[in-house]
């Protein structure tokens, strides 16, 4: 018998992670868009 809500939990957990990874992304880009000479982007 499958787990009630588990769908929902896990739909969520998928969705926070990617939402954490796109707000990481986005203060990278944001800090080597501010410091371009800094950062391993410039190497």
């Amino acid at each position: 018998m499958p787990i009630p809500g588990f769908d929902t939990v896990a739909l969520v957990v998928i969705i926070f992670v990617a939402l954490r990874e796109t707000v990481a992304r986005f203060r990278l880009i944001r800090a080597a868009r501010r410091a371009p000479s800094q950062g391993p982007a410039s190497a």
